[in-house]
């Protein structure tokens, strides 16, 4: 079940993909609570996160109001950027969700969201092409902590997923990261910009 499992989420994945690629990807806006969202998900992590005892955080600065987006698309942006920050991060680290209101030049209010892991971290050099469909960093190669081996590469849909996503709402998101250290453990940040109000330029493409 596992397998087929994983089997449907690439195929799903392919498929959002290919709208993506023809811009065909519908997005449905209604308001959208974020803090749920990460609730939501949180809880469908707790398995694996108290199997590799990591911790989940999520923590709220100030007031922060709904965002028109499309609930579906919202849920897998999020989704793949846990995935990642648990399949990278051994054993008894932790993952934090930060987000907070902002105003950015050209997208006016925005919900900015930082999701930031205790991982083995990614080299500068792959900061760009990792949102690029089937990038893989290096070999295929088993990570080991002290009990679960995680191993790194993939179909590489998932981030290509979270930028097309994201830029169907008129936001952004990019990674930060000192680079790759499995015994210094530097982590990375991924951080997504999600305008509060529909973006001028793209409320006519719906």
């Amino acid at each position: 079940m596992r397998g087929t499992g994983r089997l449907y989420e690439i195929v799903n994945g392919m498929l959002d993909i290919s709208k993506i690629d023809t811009e065909t990807l519908k997005v449905s806006r209604v308001p959208v609570l974020l803090q749920s969202v990460f609730t939501e998900l949180k809880n469908e992590f707790g398995q694996v996160l108290t199997e590799r005892q990591l911790s989940f955080h999520i923590k709220q600065i100030g007031e922060v109001p709904y965002v028109e987006a499309d609930p579906s698309l919202v849920y897998k942006i999020f989704y793949q950027l846990y995935t990642n920050a648990i399949k990278y991060t051994p054993d008894g680290g932790a993952i934090t969700t930060t987000y907070w209101l902002t105003d950015v030049e050209g997208l006016g209010p925005c919900v900015a969201i930082v999701v930031q892991d205790t991982g083995i971290g990614i080299d500068s050099r792959h900061h760009k092409a990792i949102f690029e469909k089937f990038y893989q960093i290096g070999e295929v190669a088993l990570h080991s902590s002290s009990k679960t081996s995680f191993k790194g590469g993939g179909p590489g849909l998932g981030l290509a997923l979270v930028k097309g996503a994201v830029e169907a709402h008129g936001g952004m998101v990019w990674v930060e990261s000192e680079g790759h250290d499995e015994k210094r453990l530097s982590g990375s940040a991924f951080k997504v910009l999600l305008p509060v109000h529909v973006p001028h330029e793209a409320s006519g493409a719906q």
